[in-house]
C-alpha cells in the first residue's frame, strides 16, 4: 500500500515538474497557433491550388465572335491567383464597346464579389457591372450591391429589379442577372430571388465598365473576379452549375459567350473576342478570401 502511494505521489511529482520545465514552450504554441488561425492560414482555400493569370482561355478558330474551338491552357476550376480589388474612389476598369448588348437583346451577367464579415447587410449602393450613358436618352444596364435595407439591384431601361438575397454570405458570393427579352431574373449563389418584367428595353451598346458609379457617388469598394458575360439568358440550371463549379470556373457556354474577365491579375478578356479591360487604379492582389 504504502508502495503504490509512493509511487503515484512520484509520479505525479514529475508530471509537475514536466508542466514547469516545458509549460511555458506549450503556451508559446498555442499562441503561435491562434495567431496563424486568425491570420487565416488554416483556411482551407489557402492551400488550394491557384491559377496564374491568363492560364485558361477560349480558343476561336476565326475572328473574334467566330466558332469556338475550345479551352486552351489549365482549366481546371482552380481558385485564382489574384483578385481586383477597387479602392471605391478612383478604380475602376474600362471594356470596348464591342462587348455591350444593345437594346432588348437577350443577355447574362455572372460575377463574383467579396463581402467582409459584418457587411451582409446596411452595406452603401455600389455598382459593379454597367453598360450605357447614364443619364441620358440611351439608359444604362447597371448591376450593382445594395443599401441600407440589405439589397441587390439591377437597373434596366431606367428601373430598378430590387430584391432582398436571403443566400448572401460572408465572403465570396455569385451575383448574376439574365434577361430573356421580355423578363429579368436575379440570382444569389446559383439560387433565383428575384424577377421583373421588362419589355422594350433601350440600352445603346456603348462601353462597359467594371466598379465605376455612373451616378458619381456608387463607386465599388472591395474584391471583385471571374466577370462573365452572354449574349443569351442562360437557364436557372447552367447558372447553379457555374456557381457549384466555384470562384475560378471557366465559363459553361462558350457560344454565347461574350467576354470573360477573370481579373486574375489584369483586366483582359479571355473570352478570344479580345474585348479587353483597361484598369485605371486597380490593385490586384493575393491577400483575399480569408
Amino acid at each position: 500500500m504504502n508502495r503504490n502511494k509512493r509511487s503515484k505521489k512520484f509520479r505525479l511529482q514529475s508530471a509537475m515538474e514536466y508542466l514547469m520545465t516545458y509549460g511555458w514552450a506549450i503556451i508559446i504554441i498555442a499562441v503561435v497557433l491562434g495567431v496563424l488561425f486568425q491570420l487565416g492560414i488554416f483556411n482551407a482555400s489557402f492551400f488550394s491550388p491557384r491559377a496564374s493569370p491568363g492560364s485558361c482561355k477560349i480558343q476561336r478558330t476565326t475572328t473574334p465572335g467566330g466558332t469556338v474551338s475550345g479551352f486552351v491552357g489549365a482549366c481546371k476550376g482552380q481558385l485564382p491567383q489574384y483578385a481586383a480589388n477597387f479602392n471605391g474612389q478612383t478604380s475602376f476598369v474600362s471594356i470596348s464597346s464591342s462587348a455591350a448588348i444593345a437594346g432588348n437583346a437577350p443577355f447574362t451577367k455572372a460575377v463574383w464579389v467579396y463581402l467582409p464579415a459584418g457587411i451582409t447587410t446596411g452595406y452603401i449602393r455600389m455598382d459593379i457591372f454597367c453598360w450605357g450613358n447614364y443619364g441620358s436618352a440611351d439608359q444604362v444596364n447597371c448591376l450593382r450591391t445594395g443599401d441600407s435595407n440589405n439589397q441587390l439591384i439591377n437597373y434596366f431601361w431606367g428601373d430598378d429589379m430590387t430584391w432582398s438575397p436571403t443566400h448572401l454570405v460572408s465572403g465570396w458570393n455569385q451575383i448574376a442577372v439574365t434577361y430573356d427579352g421580355a423578363n429579368e431574373y436575379g440570382y444569389v449563389n446559383g439560387v433565383q430571388e428575384g424577377s421583373r418584367n421588362t419589355p422594350n428595353a433601350n440600352v445603346a451598346a456603348t462601353a462597359l465598365t467594371i466598379a465605376k458609379g455612373y451616378s458619381g457617388d456608387n463607386q465599388f469598394k472591395g474584391y471583385i473576379s471571374n466577370l462573365q458575360l452572354y449574349n443569351a439568358s442562360l437557364p436557372t440550371s447552367e447558372i447553379s452549375a457555374l456557381y457549384l463549379a466555384g470562384l475560378g470556373a471557366a465559363p459553361l457556354d462558350l457560344t454565347y459567350l461574350v467576354g470573360w474577365w477573370p481579373l486574375n491579375g489584369d483586366a483582359n478578356d479571355y473570352s478570344g473576342n479580345n474585348n479587353n479591360g483597361v484598369p485605371t487604379g486597380v490593385s490586384f492582389t493575393t491577400q483575399y478570401g480569408k
